[in-house]
């Protein structure tokens, strides 16, 4: 009587571990924008600890009995599936290389009455080494907490979801978050004369929102662009499997567009035409679905309604956007006869970067160690060296390569830029064993990530804790959607 009452088919309600793990991990992947896109180390502080909680909750073994299950009560323990998954352990073989750099410097930051150096120190010749440096600026501990933070929270996803109800709860958060952000940048913009949230001092026309860096907000942004278009094929691929006539999917999209204002706003250009290429793809692939499915005629009403309020949205986004500004840098960026500076700047970057590589290509220089180096290799560029400003000439000092891939070889070497390299293909094979190609909402995640990937050889924004865990979280969603639809049909 009751399957046939539908009750065995009835959604269950979630585990409350299950529960507070999603709530630990929304505070955590909401909270870092907020905390200047958790560049200082309190931020990082708050997000490691935020991350070994939502791991430790994860790990509590769960029994499922009464109103928890249909059936027979049974007990769930996380922790074995979590061993079972590769990319725990390709993590671990990752941090152990990092930590034997921690505990292996071979050089020692030193202070001078009018300046600071770098002095060799003995080590073991044949580990990996790293450097010995102020906590306050960057060490390998330091680096080990902004790169942890992201992987337990991983692994906390990986082991505590199993339900796509929190899957889909977790990334509501992150959209609705980053609405809000988005529109408090622009107003911003407008009224704090270059202050970060009205509060904190920054550069007008530099910072935005809440990140101290424009081209931070521009991928964050960018990112979470992305993460709101897949929720909104998810909800239009759910209610046409359920045959709704209506979903959230074109309130989906009306937020996608306050975001793609909010990067516009960012003035970052990188992140504008990486934004731009991915809408492109976008359309192309979901307008051809549309068509080939006939989703199109599935809500006429609706959708002209929507394309009016898309309409209505574009000419006021037209007002908050400075196009005039927005256009000037395309066009400086694609211009050959105005040579951008700063371009040429990052070229000739690469180029010592590439020559500090190859002085230890297999171990790298340390983890969090480029900073302190770098400045030998720049005293061959002098186009990189002095910048000329009001106050005279003054020291260039990179913080980082603006390109984090090719700082991930200078300070881990091949080696651990190989393990790196093994995590994304086991990744990728794990993606297509789920049959990830064919989800809809996957495969828009896993293109949502590939703008920050993409962006990533053109700056440093997975130097940015909060894009670094968005980004985590986004691929974790990518090979667990699948996984369960698979298991629910």
């Amino acid at each position: 009587v009751a399957a046939f009452r539908g009750d065995l088919r009835a959604p269950l309600p979630l585990h409350p571990l299950e529960k507070a793990l999603i709530w630990v991990a929304a505070l955590n992947v909401c909270s870092l924008p907020w905390m200047l896109g958790g560049m200082r180390p309190w931020a990082q502080f708050i997000a490691l600890g935020l991350s070994l909680i939502a791991f430790g909750l994860s790990l509590f073994p769960r029994r499922y009995t009464d109103h928890l299950v249909h059936g027979e009560a049974y007990t769930f323990v996380p922790l074995k599936k979590l061993l079972r998954w590769p990319l725990w352990w390709i993590g671990l073989v990752f941090f152990g290389y990092v930590l034997i750099q921690a505990l292996n410097p071979s050089y020692e930051f030193r202070q001078f009455p009018t300046s600071w150096g770098m002095v060799p120190i003995a080590h073991v010749e044949w580990l990996p080494t790293g450097m010995r440096t102020p906590f306050a600026m960057m060490n390998p501990w330091r680096q080990m907490m902004i790169w942890g933070a992201p992987f337990l929270l991983a692994c906390a996803l990986w082991a505590g979801f199993t339900r796509r109800k929190s899957v889909i709860t977790l990334l509501t958060a992150i959209v609705a978050n980053a609405t809000i952000l988005a529109i408090v940048g622009m107003v911003a913009r407008e009224t704090a004369n270059g202050k970060i949230l009205w509060v904190v001092k920054g550069l007008k026309n530099y910072a935005f929102s809440s990140f101290i860096y424009k081209n931070h907000a521009g991928s964050f942004f960018a990112l979470t662009l992305g993460l709101t278009l897949a929720l909104a094929v998810y909800h239009h691929t759910t209610a046409r499997r359920k045959r709704h006539r209506s979903s959230p999917a074109p309130l989906m999209v009306f937020l996608a567009m306050i975001q793609a204002v909010a990067v516009l706003q960012s003035y970052s250009r990188a992140a504008i035409l990486i934004t731009g290429a991915f809408l492109v793809v976008f359309t192309l692939i979901t307008g051809g679905r549309l068509v080939w499915t006939g989703g199109l005629m599935a809500a006429p009403l609706l959708l002209g309604i929507f394309v009016v309020g898309l309409a209505g949205f574009g000419f006021m986004a037209s007002k908050l956007v400075n196009s005039e500004r927005t256009l000037d840098r395309l066009q400086s960026l694609t211009d050959a006869d105005r040579t951008d500076q700063s371009a040429l700047f990052r070229q000739i970057a690469w180029q010592a970067g590439l020559e500090m590589s190859s002085e230890r290509p297999n171990l790298g220089w340390g983890s969090g160690g480029f900073r302190f180096l770098f400045p030998k290799y720049q005293m061959s560029r002098p186009e990189i060296m002095w910048r000329e400003n009001k106050r005279g000439r003054t020291f260039m000092f990179w913080e980082h390569a603006h390109n984090d891939y090719l700082q991930l070889l200078i300070e881990t070497g091949r080696i651990g830029a190989g393990v790196i390299g093994l995590g994304l293909i086991t990744f990728l094979i794990n993606f297509i064993r789920a049959r990830g190609f064919s989800h809809p909402t996957a495969l828009a995640l896993l293109g949502a990530g590939g703008i920050s990937l993409a962006h990533a050889g053109a700056d440093f924004p997975l130097q940015n804790p909060a894009i670094l865990v968005t980004l985590a979280t986004t691929a974790l969603f990518t090979l667990i959607l699948p996984r369960l639809e698979t298991r629910t049909r």
